[in-house]
């Protein structure tokens, strides 16, 4: 997907719905930002705004604190994500996010299952090779909601995928609290509709 060796981002060209489900069309475009020599690269479907949704070259996610990296093994489009690209901005945020500080443009997606493969050095449960899926939300912990143990309520409440950089890529980074490991007898296909099953 890198035309020529030149290092560029997918540019929407036309879309289309097929079944309700967006089908993208992409081409690439010359004099891109180049990526440092040291930074690892990877794919991602990032949203610019309302009907405008590249596949583009962008930083590998690092891991820090309590963070756990996540390849990405099987990734569903959510109806938050049609809604979105076909109507947004509706829950990205228009400008940095309270919690997580980020804004458009932002990589979609959310009900996805994957493999750890790195971890921070404050992480404590989860372990490199665990089989996982993610509870989507990104709450504060302190606010009288949260205290409660009403993470959904918090009053700073961010989501993967909408106000966090989310799956519709070949990795992410998400915090500990999130991670939910997957039994072997749960496929991961089947692990990532987790998240609408339990809505």
């Amino acid at each position: 997907c890198n035309p020529g060796g030149e290092t560029g981002f997918g540019l929407l060209e036309k879309s289309s719905f097929h079944g309700g489900v967006p089908v993208i069309a992409y081409r690439f475009r010359r004099g891109a930002r180049p990526f440092s020599p040291k930074e690892k690269e990877m794919k991602a479907a990032v949203w610019y705004g309302k009907e405008d949704l590249r596949i583009a070259d962008v930083p590998e996610p690092v891991v820090a604190k309590d963070l756990v990296k996540i390849k990405v093994r099987w990734c569903g489009i959510c109806g938050s994500d049609v809604h979105e690209y076909k109507e947004g901005p509706m829950i990205i945020p228009k400008k940095p996010h309270p919690l997580t500080g980020k804004s458009a443009p932002v990589i979609l997606g959310h009900e996805f299952s994957g493999d750890v493969v790195d971890v921070g050095p404050e992480v404590k449960r989860i372990r490199v090779g665990d089989r996982v899926t993610i509870n989507c939300l990104i709450y504060c912990g302190t606010c009288v909601y949260c205290r409660d143990g009403e993470y959904n309520m918090c009053t700073r409440l961010a989501t993967v995928g909408l106000a966090w950089d989310g799956a519709f890529a070949e990795y992410l980074a998400v915090p500990e609290y999130t991670v939910l490991k997957i039994p072997d007898s749960v496929t991961y296909e089947m692990a990532s509709f987790a998240e609408p099953l339990a809505v």
